[in-house]
C-alpha cells in the first residue's frame, strides 16, 4: 500500500537521508499489514501485531525527528496509533499531517474519523469539509460529513449531506443506509446517536 501522496514525501537534505529512508521503509513494512485497508474489518490484533505496530510508530517518530515535513509518516503513525486504540496521540499525528499535506483528501478524512471516535464532532465536521474541498467528487466523503453532522446533533444538515451523497452515487448502499437512518432520526423514530458505536 502506498501512503497517501507518498510521492510528495520530502527527503531530508543532509547526511541523515539514508537513515531516514531506511527507518521509513522498515516502519511501513511493520505497520501496513495491520491497517484496516489490508485486513478484514474484524481482524484480531494479536500481541505480536501490537508489538510490530508499536515498533513501527517508534521508527516513524525518528523519521519525523529527522524530517519534520514528512506528513505521510505522520499519517501512517496516526493510522497505527488508532489501530492500537491510542486515539489522542493518533489525533495529534493527523492534525500535524493536515497542516502539511496540502490538498490530499485522505489525511483530513482519517482525522475526521478519529475525531468522531474521540467524540470531537465539531472537529469531525471541519476535517470532513476539508477532505471534500480537496476531493469534491467523492460522494463517500459527503456521506461521512452526514454522519459527522448527525453526531454533532445537527440532523438537518446531516440529511442534506446524505441526500446529496445518494444523488451523487445512487448505487452506494452505505450512503442510502445513512440517509435512511437520518430520516428515522428526523422523524423521531430513533434518537439522535451520540457515538459512532450506535450506528
Amino acid at each position: 500500500m502506498a501512503t497517501p501522496g507518498d510521492q510528495y514525501r520530502p527527503a531530508p537534505q543532509d547526511d541523515d537521508h539514508d537513515e531516514h529512508d531506511r527507518l521509513y521503509e522498515e516502519a511501513l513494512a511493520l505497520i501496513e499489514p495491520h491497517l484496516p485497508m489490508n485486513q478484514p474489518q474484524d481482524a484480531e490484533l494479536l500481541d505480536e501485531h501490537r508489538a510490530q505496530l508499536q515498533r513501527g510508530v517508534e521508527m516513524l517518530r525518528r523519521v519525523i525527528a529527522i524530517n519534520p515535513q514528512n506528513w505521510p509518516a505522520m499519517w501512517v503513525s496516526g493510522m497505527a496509533l488508532r489501530r492500537l486504540s491510542e486515539l489522542a496521540p493518533a489525533m495529534q499525528m493527523f492534525t500535524s499531517a493536515c497542516q502539511l499535506s496540502g490538498d490530499n483528501p485522505d489525511v483530513p478524512r482519517e482525522a475526521a474519523i478519529t475525531a468522531m471516535e474521540l467524540g470531537h464532532y465539531a472537529d469531525a465536521v471541519m476535517y470532513t469539509e476539508q477532505a471534500i474541498d480537496n476531493n469534491p467528487a467523492d460522494a463517500g466523503l459527503v456521506a461521512n460529513l452526514a454522519l459527522a453532522h448527525l453526531l454533532n446533533q445537527n440532523p438537518t444538515e446531516a440529511r442534506r449531506a446524505a441526500a446529496y451523497a445518494v444523488e451523487a452515487d445512487p448505487a452506494d448502499e452505505i450512503s442510502r443506509q445513512i440517509l435512511a437512518m437520518i430520516e428515522d432520526v428526523v422523524s423521531g423514530k430513533r434518537p439522535n446517536p451520540r457515538h459512532p458505536r450506535e450506528f
